[in-house]
């Protein structure tokens, strides 16, 4: 999990991956469509203004480094 603060933009939060809270990615644009064909199960590492950072539950090496927080959602448990 150290791995992940490295992924990080420069000037962004580093937020403790909560593995028992999961978000699904709800739209799929600005270059992150090839996303969509991984299972979508997310979780967040960080943050900054607006935005998160998050990787995939299933594949932790599957990184995707900047999404609007708005485009994401909780997954009921």
């Amino acid at each position: 999990m150290n791995d992940l603060r490295n992924k990080l933009y420069v000037g962004w939060t580093y937020v403790s991956p909560k593995l028992n809270q999961k978000h699904k990615i709800d739209i799929y644009d600005d270059g992150i469509e090839m996303y969509a064909q991984y299972n979508n199960n997310w979780i967040i590492f960080g943050e900054w203004k607006g935005k998160i950072a998050l990787f995939n539950e299933h594949d932790p090496t599957i990184v995707i480094k900047s999404i609007s927080a708005w485009k994401v959602s909780d997954i009921e448990k």
